[in-house]
């Protein structure tokens, strides 16, 4: 069966897995000190939540960008 990708709304659980493998991947390549940026994921883009899980679980820093154009469409 193929499953229909989404680009909008909540994670797959099915795809958690891939949160942790992507995370012990950065842990071994990321320098010492490095600071990670994320999207707010305001849009609800999948893959800015996949970003922000990641840089969650990773324990770093945090820092956040707005993402466009969503913020300007919650200014209003």
């Amino acid at each position: 069966m193929i499953r229909k990708r989404r680009f909008v709304g909540p994670l797959d659980s099915v795809e958690l897995p891939l949160v942790e493998e992507v995370c012990t991947h950065l842990e071994q390549i990321m320098p010492e000190g490095a600071t990670l940026v994320s999207p707010l994921a305001i849009g609800g883009h999948v893959d800015h939540r996949w970003r922000v899980r990641q840089q969650k679980r990773l324990g770093k820093l945090l820092w956040y960008y707005a993402d466009y154009p969503y913020v300007e469409r919650r200014r209003g």
